[in-house]
């Protein structure tokens, strides 16, 4: 082959090459580096994804999905303000490490709009998620301030400590909750007061109760504090409990004793000092 020819293919491919690089760069599309645009992002546990979502119309989507595919929930999350509810929507978030990430968030009530910060944090060795709402600044007006989780408990068993377990009708209050799915059960805490968690018949199509759970609210004045939900997938419904009060900084004790009288699967009840059932496993 001449030299004529090589000098030819040498500069051919070299065209060539050139205008796939400028494709390239005119496909990519760059990014901030800590500020990304995403309708789904996943937090990697040890044994369960949490996988947020913005797709759905209706607002932000939470599903907690285990690895081994024995389990998938889909959380519904809202906002209530002044005890209405308003859809999360999370449109920009920033990453704030391997295990956690924020965005921010706003309602508008008539002319007035209040800016929120929403945060994810999540211990991987235990499954544990907490969510975090926040206010930015204190608007003009007087508010309370609430996250809410909504989804639907088919026919598992509902607990709440300090009230037991729930029937297809119930309000009630508690630091803890526990939906016992046949699977692995689900904790759901607060580092505040208590959580709010109703009960309500399902929709059609729709098997099992209604389930909402909602954080301790806060009220939108001078120095706000933030208001959160955790969320746990337990391994067991004993282990389950180990994580809960860990989260909420609820101090243990360690007991031992056996269950007789029964050939069938034991439940054990916890009871405090007045009566009133604390907590329940098998």
């Amino acid at each position: 082959m001449s030299r004529k020819k090589v000098r030819g293919l040498l500069l051919a491919g070299l065209v060539a090459g050139l205008g796939a690089c400028g494709i390239a760069v005119l496909l990519h599309k760059p990014t901030a580096p800590t500020v990304q645009r995403s309708r789904v992002h996943r937090l990697e546990g040890a044994k369960t994804s949490f996988v947020l979502s913005g797709a759905d119309p209706r607002g932000t989507t939470l599903t907690l999905a285990r690895r081994d595919n024995s389990l998938s929930r889909e959380l519904a999350l809202s906002i209530l303000i002044d005890n209405v509810a308003y859809p999360l929507r999370l449109d920009r978030w920033r990453s704030l490490g391997t295990w956690s990430l924020a965005g921010p968030v706003s309602v508008e009530l008539g002319d007035e709009k209040v800016d929120l910060e929403f945060e994810l944090r999540l211990d991987p060795p235990s499954d544990a998620l907490v969510l975090e709402l926040r206010a930015n600044k204190s608007p003009p007006a007087a508010h309370s301030l609430a996250l809410r989780i909504d989804l639907v408990a088919d026919d598992d068993d509902v607990f709440v400590s300090g009230v037991g377990e729930l029937g297809d009708r119930a309000s009630v209050a508690g630091r803890i909750a526990v939906v016992f799915a046949k699977e692995h059960p689900l904790g759901f805490a607060t580092t505040g007061t208590a959580i709010g968690v109703t009960t309500s018949l399902p929709e059609p199509g729709e098997s099992g109760l209604r389930l909402s759970l909602t954080s301790p609210p806060v009220e939108l004045q001078g120095a706000v504090s933030p208001t959160n939900l955790a969320v746990v997938v337990g391994e067991t419904p004993l282990g389950v409990w180990r994580t809960l009060y860990g989260l909420t900084g609820t101090k243990t004790l360690r007991v031992q004793g056996k269950v007789t009288g029964t050939t069938e699967r034991a439940q054990v009840f916890g009871r405090d000092a007045q009566g009133s059932p604390q907590l329940r496993a098998f």
